[in-house]
């Protein structure tokens, strides 16, 4: 049902060109989210999710969970300087932009095996740059109890890292990156 109240925008698109356009691939370090979901407190801990062969894109042979914890940020483990993009080779931004909690160049919303998808996903902080608390991460994502911080991985905006908290029995996927 659609609710005619407030402003929305609308899409122009150009209708002159009739070959297909072909994105350029830029290469970099992949950033993707999980096709499994992560459940706290579980009998796998986030980089093994990450690590799990049916997760990881062709040709990475290690990944981590970018996830905050107490005793980590989510971006200690990335290098600023590093350019970071999906699988189909679109930038999302360096670490230090990642850091930065500002807009993403595009978002991560590409699966490891290169099918796209609107998660919720865990993230464990407010910013990519902040400790986790127990409170905000499930207790270190070893238990069922609480609540965790979460983010939507169709955004570009800070929303990407910062958009629910959410009860901590709840599935959700994992953003993971190629070390």
């Amino acid at each position: 049902i659609a609710v005619c109240q407030g402003l929305l925008r609308i899409y122009c698109i150009e209708k002159t060109k009739s070959v297909a356009l072909t994105p350029a691939i830029t290469p970099g370090k992949r950033v993707y989210h999980t096709f499994g979901n992560f459940v706290p407190g579980g009998v796998i801990t986030p980089d093994q999710l990450c690590n799990a062969a049916f997760e990881k894109p062709p040709g990475v042979v290690s990944a981590g969970a970018l996830i905050a914890r107490p005793t980590s940020t989510a971006l200690s483990l990335l290098d600023p300087q590093a350019l970071s993009v999906r699988v189909d080779g679109q930038v999302v931004g360096t670490g230090a932009e990642l850091a930065a909690f500002t807009n993403l160049r595009s978002g991560i919303w590409q699966m490891g095996n290169g099918t796209y998808f609107n998660p919720t996903v865990w993230t464990g902080s407010s910013t990519p740059t902040t400790l986790g608390t127990n409170t905000s991460t499930c207790n270190n994502w070893t238990l069922t109890t609480g609540s965790g911080v979460a983010g939507r991985a169709t955004a570009q905006s800070p929303a990407w890292w910062n958009f629910f908290t959410r009860n901590c029995t709840g599935a959700y996927q994992l953003y993971c990156f190629e070390r």
